[in-house]
């Protein structure tokens, strides 16, 4: 069987499956017993723009495993009252969101919009790096991401 491909930007390339749990730890230790190597997520400082509350943002913690170019992204909300944390008491442990990969984060957020999708977050910094989480739950029951990767990295942060 053949994989399915899209052409239709700004979905053309598949970059994430992001999942929020309860407990990372817990996750990071289960994922390792059945042999799926997990990594830390490295966060960069240099932030221009971010719509998450700045110390809520820095508590997040994130694992990830790299599946050849998709990542399998795993969330835990930290400590503090968020949106995050509101999501895992309301669904549990569920895919959050999955990510799509472009060339132009700004481009591509605007085409969304004037489709009618609402941004439910997003972040830039100035490496080049950005996302914007379109609020697609409620008919879809994941979110959609945007992401565009800092100008050096194929597959960065």
């Amino acid at each position: 069987m053949s994989a399915i491909t899209t052409t239709g930007w700004p979905f053309s390339t598949f970059h994430h499956v992001n999942v929020l749990v309860d407990d990372l730890p817990a996750t990071e230790k289960f994922l390792g017993q059945i042999g799926i190597p997990i990594f830390d997520y490295p966060w960069r400082d240099g932030w221009t723009e971010i719509t998450t509350d700045p110390e809520v943002f820095k508590e997040l913690g994130y694992k990830r495993a790299l599946i050849g170019n998709t990542h399998f992204q795993f969330m835990g909300a930290g400590p503090s009252e968020s949106g995050h944390k509101d999501f895992i008491k309301k669904f549990s442990k569920r895919v959050f969101s999955v990510g799509f990969l472009v060339s132009n984060v700004d481009a591509a957020e605007k085409e969304l919009i004037g489709r009618g999708l609402k941004v439910l977050k997003k972040g830039r910094r100035s490496d080049g790096f950005g996302y914007t989480y379109f609020d697609t739950f409620d008919r879809l029951g994941i979110n959609i991401c945007l992401r565009q990767n800092a100008n050096d990295m194929i597959n960065g942060p």
